[in-house]
């Protein structure tokens, strides 16, 4: 058995997928396995070359090619393939830093199932860097709340014990199958650790899905927020006034986002909200005078006079 299968899909990323295969450091311990997803450009030869090329150097490069499924189609079938003892994602018009999979694998005890490490997140005018602390989460509550979970939620900046997805999967034809899918593995964790060691580098794709949501897009990305939100709600009084308001300020934006999209008027939820701690207090505000069907259309007149000038 592998080490590490590290699972990238390929979908048209001729111009990126070599940037992303020359990231990773490759081990003897590592499988790494693309799934050309019904590629039309020369990705699915691109896939083929590098494969060859790197399999008569030792290294274990499996390629699959398959008709278009999407992208939670083509990781699932990775993870179906997969014989490592720890499973990793990247897209394929991303990279990482050098060496970050080895060194992350070396922090794993017998009771850490998931290691999650910084994140640049790249456009053509800045960069914003997401980094952590070292820090052990011992339940799901802890890791969403105390953690801020809920504004990482990413699949590729993380390596998993395999054993998670053993009867777990990504939602197919959904977007947003990120946020659907980790707070499952999360919960099955024994426990989740957070690193300072390397970053996974995503560039920003004006093409790419999560640029071009549609309403049904934020309605899964709702729904998702309120399922997480459903497993930790006996737990809330656990945590700091700071860290709730944090909490219900970024879940209130999901709701106001979908609600712009679809026209639907979310369901009420208890929010402890602070104006101390508020870096939104004009919205806090405004939701404890107007309710959320209020404020949905406060802030709907607010976008659209804000789009007129």
């Amino acid at each position: 058995m592998k080490k590490l299968s590290v699972i990238i899909p390929v979908y048209n990323v001729e111009d990126t997928l070599l940037r992303c295969l020359n990231s990773i450091a490759l081990s003897d311990d590592y499988e790494i396995i693309l799934i050309d997803d019904g590629s039309t450009d020369s990705s699915g030869a691109l896939c083929d070359s590098w494969a060859n090329e790197t399999s008569t150097k030792g290294y274990d490069v499996k390629v699959l090619h398959n008709k278009n499924g999407g992208l939670s189609y083509a990781r699932n079938k990775g993870i179906d393939v997969a014989d490592g003892m720890f499973i990793t994602f990247i897209d394929s018009d991303d990279y990482i830093d050098s060496n970050v999979y080895s060194e992350v694998l070396q922090m794993f005890t017998p009771d850490v199932d998931i290691i999650e490490f910084g994140v640049k997140q790249e456009d053509t005018e800045s960069t914003k860097k997401l980094a952590f602390h070292d820090i052990i989460y011992r339940s799901f509550a802890d890791y969403w709340i105390a953690g801020e979970g809920y504004k990482h939620s990413y699949a590729c900046n993380k390596i998993y014990r395999k054993t998670l997805f053993d009867d777990i999967r990504f939602a197919e034809r959904k977007v947003f199958e990120d946020i659907i899918i980790l707070p499952s593995l999360v919960d099955k964790a024994q426990s989740i650790r957070t690193c300072e060691v390397g970053f996974y580098h995503y560039v920003s794709n004006p093409n790419g899905i999560s640029h071009n949501v549609n309403a049904d897009g934020w309605k899964t990305m709702l729904d998702a927020h309120l399922s997480a939100h459903e497993r930790i709600a006996d737990e809330l009084h656990r945590f700091s006034k700071k860290s709730l308001s944090h909490y219900y300020q970024s879940l209130l934006n999901v709701q106001l986002s979908e609600n712009l999209a679809t026209g639907d008027i979310p369901k009420p939820l208890n929010y402890q909200i602070s104006s101390i701690y508020s870096t939104y207090k004009l919205k806090a505000i405004a939701y404890k005078i107007l309710g959320i069907k209020g404020l949905c259309a406060a802030y709907r007149l607010f976008v659209k006079l804000r789009n007129l000038f």
